[in-house]
């Protein structure tokens, strides 16, 4: 066994050796000896051998690059589900698994009612049921189960498509956890049906009016008095009472007759026991009161607030916005909630929105009541919300340019370097050999596509041009790059070479991308025009074909899809995109989006 190894080995080195050298040595298996033939025949079945291996590296290598696709899928931020006809879930990823608390195995061929609440069933069969009939992406929030943990609030996003492998409709759904946030906006549901219900319980007479003074609500009370619904609040209505409104908890003007001492200390009461803070004030912004949420939201203890103006609460950039309104509130003008800002002890700045009401006694405004709640988590929320659709795509890009990179500088120079191993270790064979040197042929024209398709998918990932030359050179070389034996396509522009619009330039680029391979994969047409036009403050890309067209409210399938994805990504830089086809007649797609006027020099 070890003399065989060692002779393995020798035979390696000759055949090393015996590839390093450049003539094409000539052999006649006639002339040979048996034990030299046999020589000969192992030498080539190590040279098979050692080829087998690195086309096994190369392989392993392509997998390794198709892995990374399959992690922006699996690890996206939402969770994707496909399901067939009949609900039953056929595609997961990883984030779906995680979120309903199960393998991914064990996702799988189960019906998607599975995981949905017995209360939302009937929520997701019409939600279905309206997306099969849609052509845009439809939305609804479910509460579904996941297993060994308490069911949680979701946000479904769902389009139906018809599958090119079988023709059938499937439903592509994207879900993520808002379980947080719809928590929240029952509890503030809950509250305002609370305060509806101590209104009503309010011994005194309490009414609850809107902007115009009409009344909504009132108690048992104050319909004794004669107060009617939807009639304008009249001070004849009511006795006489010191406060002529106060806000508590999410009412917005509520009125109150106190007739005693022990009804003015329940107020006082229902007011500190506020889910909301509130302030009152004098005339000149003097704090004379606040409740325990006040000194929870702002930091200082009633007996310190006292002592204190509302000025010392308001940035110095508000200052005279504050005084303004206060002048305005004791000359009788009625102030609408509005949102503001104001800082708390420890100095941070707190998103408020803001509600003042008049204390009239005797006819007279005697006092401000200010009602505030914070909404710094609301607004931070909201901000990221906005901000999410740019970030995404910016990830999208970078991850892109990433993988562009790696397809370029590792897979690439790996299949050029095997490509040169193949050239090289034709060039040693024997020239009667030529079943070998056609094998090698072929390995080389299949390493050639697979080097031009290399190279065209890391370009289409991450265009170079974009990024160097601007704009409307990359349009150039996108348009070039989708010209064919049976498509031509042409490119007009109004002297625009060095057109730029920053962040604007890919989404432009990724629409027109999309548009070009919609017209070869569906219109077959053979001839498009792409025109771009800037004027002034409007850039235009219109991009129109002969191809066979198609009724725009009917698109369902994947192209649907594509379409909009499109409509989402100018949404996204404010702009616009319409589409224009009847069958038979070819397709018109514009986009306009607004950019800032440029100067002349």
């Amino acid at each position: 066994m070890k003399k065989n190894l060692v002779a393995t080995n020798t035979l390696r080195s000759r055949v090393v050796k015996f590839l390093e050298k450049t003539p094409d040595p000539i052999v006649d298996a006639s002339t040979m000896t048996p034990e030299r033939l046999i020589e000969e025949l192992h030498i080539h079945q190590i040279e098979l051998e050692m080829q087998n291996e690195d086309l096994r590296l190369a392989r392993a290598n392509a997998e390794r690059i198709q892995a990374k696709y399959t992690d922006l899928y699996e690890f996206a931020p939402v969770g994707y589900l496909t399901l067939e006809e009949n609900s039953k879930i056929v595609e997961a990823n990883l984030t779906a698994a995680r979120l309903l608390g199960v393998e991914k195995s064990q996702i799988m061929h189960r019906q998607f009612t599975d995981f949905v609440d017995p209360e939302f069933q009937d929520i997701l069969y019409f939600h279905l049921a309206k997306v099969r009939k849609s052509e845009v992406h439809e939305s609804c929030e479910l509460k579904l189960k996941k297993t060994a943990e308490k069911p949680f609030y979701a946000l479904l996003e769902s389009m139906a498509i018809c599958s090119e492998e079988n023709g059938r409709t499937e439903i592509r759904i994207s879900f993520s956890n808002i379980n947080e946030s719809k928590l929240s906006v029952i509890a503030l549901k809950e509250s305002a049906d609370r305060n509806e219900m101590l209104l009503n319980l309010l011994p005194q007479s309490a009414v609850l009016v809107d902007s115009d003074r009409k009344v909504i609500v009132a108690n048992r009370a104050a319909r004794n008095r004669g107060v009617k619904l939807g009639e304008p609040c009249r001070a004849e209505n009511l006795a006489e009472h010191p406060f002529e409104a106060v806000r508590h908890e999410d009412l917005q003007n509520v009125g109150f007759l106190v007739d005693e001492d022990t009804y003015r200390q329940r107020l006082i009461t229902v007011i500190d026991d506020s889910n909301d803070a509130v302030c009152l004030m004098d005339l000149q912004g003097n704090i004379k009161a606040w409740n325990q949420m006040a000194e929870k939201m702002y930091g200082y203890p009633a007996a310190e607030a006292v002592k204190m103006s509302v000025f010392d609460l308001v940035p110095a950039r508000l200052k005279h916005q504050t005084s303004h309104l206060l002048s305005e509130i004791s000359a009788g003008v009625l102030v609408k909630p509005f949102e503001t800002k104001r800082i708390a002890r420890d100095g941070s700045v707190l998103d408020v929105c803001l509600k003042f009401t008049r204390m009239v006694q005797d006819g007279k405004i005697v006092a401000i009541a200010s009602t505030e709640r914070d909404i710094t988590s609301h607004n931070l929320l909201f901000a990221s919300l906005q901000d999410l659709p740019r970030r995404i795509i910016v990830a999208q890009e970078e991850e892109r340019s990433r993988i562009s990179q790696v397809l370029h500088s590792e897979f690439g120079q790996a299949l050029i370097a095997l490509k040169l191993f193949t050239v090289v270790t034709s060039s040693a064979l024997p020239e009667d050999n030529r079943l070998m040197r056609t094998v090698f042929d072929k390995i080389r024209a299949q390493l050639d596509k697979i080097i031009s398709d290399t190279r065209s998918l890391a370009h289409k990932l991450s265009p170079p041009g974009l990024k160097y030359v601007g704009l409307i050179p990359a349009i150039k070389e996108l348009v070039e790059s989708a010209m064919t034996e049976h498509l031509q396509v042409r490119f007009f522009h109004n002297d625009v070479d060095q057109a730029s619009f920053k962040e604007k330039d890919i989404i432009i680029y990724r629409i027109l991308q999309e548009a070009l391979q919609n017209i070869q994969k569906h219109s077959k047409a053979t001839r498009v025009r792409v025109n771009v036009v800037i004027k002034k403050t409007v850039f235009t890309l219109a991009v129109r074909d002969n191809g066979k067209g198609f009724d725009p409210s009917l698109t369902s399938t994947a192209k649907g899809l594509g379409l909009a994805l499109m409509k989402q990504q100018a949404a996204l830089i404010n702009g616009k995109l319409s589409i224009e086809s009847h069958k038979g007649k070819g397709t018109l797609l514009k986009v306009t989006i607004p950019i800032k006027e440029k100067k002349v020099v």
